[in-house]
């Protein structure tokens, strides 16, 4: 936030969280609800985990609440990198794969976009969009000029609710597949 409040022209920021991610270290009590104390991680993972969510959640919400007013010229995208850990499924409830398949919730995760390059704010779309397609949406939001080979097809038309699909197909690949 601090940052944030130096910059004087147009600016990116990417910050990526490592939590929810094993090892379940505790995250500070005040960004969080759950009693932790005297538990044991290895033997009640999900109440660390859901802590781990939960502080991520604050931190995020404390970030857009110190955009102010410039939240509302702010694009954000909001994204993980894999699904849930395996053995907690059973515990998170609707889903049934996650992290290491090849179903809802292992490869296909959310995905939000928000700001002002949105048309139709709220809606939802069921497209293939990629991880690497995020760098070319990003120079497309930025008016950047693109260059070949970067891989990654521009997620823009989606946005703006215009053109679909963007691809046809994503290929994949997981251990033991």
């Amino acid at each position: 936030l601090a940052w944030i409040g130096q910059q004087t022209q147009p600016w990116a920021l990417m910050l990526c969280f490592n939590a929810p991610h094993w090892p379940y270290d505790p995250p500070p009590q005040h960004l969080h609800s759950f009693q932790l104390n005297g538990r044991n991680v290895f033997q009640t993972p999900l109440p660390f985990y859901q802590a781990l969510v939960q502080a991520m959640d604050t931190e995020i919400g404390r970030l857009l609440n110190g955009l102010g007013a410039d939240r509302a010229n702010t694009n954000i995208v909001l994204t993980s990198d894999n699904g849930s850990p395996g053995y907690l499924l059973q515990q998170l409830a609707p889903q049934s794969h996650g992290k290491g398949t090849l179903y809802e919730g292992g490869v296909r995760v959310p995905l939000l976009i928000s700001g002002p390059s949105v048309i139709n704010p709220g809606r939802t779309c069921g497209e293939l969009i990629h991880l690497v397609d995020l760098f070319p949406t990003c120079l497309d939001l930025c008016g950047a000029n693109q260059q070949g080979g970067i891989d990654g097809v521009s997620a823009l038309p989606l946005l703006e609710d215009r053109i679909a699909p963007i691809r046809t197909s994503i290929y994949n690949e997981q251990e033991g597949s």
